[in-house]
């Protein structure tokens, strides 16, 4: 009778012990936010994964995933302002992109031109806003470095995004 007592004892506490680790290993961190048609657009990084989160909506319904490694930021112009263009020819009323899988300092030194400062990542995926939809695109940029401050895309990227939102990269 003692050892079923041990045993279930040394159970309880082991399972408590391993629920409480997983609780201490859970991180949820909003690494970016943006405001964009009156509504609150919020990157978190959910233990390593990227979600997109909206805020003050009553319009769109999101669809798709966050395709780039966490933590993700927007791509932002010059002052701060987020980068977004629209394409009445599709009914595109914003294209915005969020850089991903975010170089560490060691790999920012191959480059001179990269501001230690600076966040730079390596991949970059769109996300529209069409109709009653806010889109996240299966179309990954990458290639070379973007800098979450203007330096890396142009307007010719946030085209490809928009028209192309499924086209997959193999």
């Amino acid at each position: 009778m003692k050892k079923i007592i041990y045993i279930l004892a040394t159970g309880i506490v082991t399972f408590s012990c391993s629920k409480n680790k997983k609780s201490e290993k859970s991180k949820i961190v909003i690494t970016d936010t943006a405001a964009i048609d009156n509504v609150l657009l919020e990157l978190v990084n959910n233990d390593g994964k990227g979600e997109l989160r909206i805020k003050n909506n009553s319009k769109y319904k999101i669809s798709g995933k966050i395709r780039v490694a966490a933590p993700c930021y927007f791509y932002r112009w010059d002052g701060n302002k987020i980068g977004d263009f629209k394409y009445s020819d599709i009914n595109v009323d914003h294209t915005i992109v969020i850089v991903g899988n975010i170089i560490n300092d060691d790999e920012k030194k191959y480059y001179d031109s990269y501001g230690i400062n600076k966040i730079w990542g390596n991949k970059a995926q769109g996300i529209i806003f069409k109709n009653d939809s806010i889109i996240l695109t299966n179309r990954i940029m990458f290639g070379h470095p973007v800098s979450t401050n203007n330096i890396g895309l142009d307007e010719k990227n946030f085209w490809d995004f928009a028209h192309n939102p499924n086209r997959c990269n193999k």
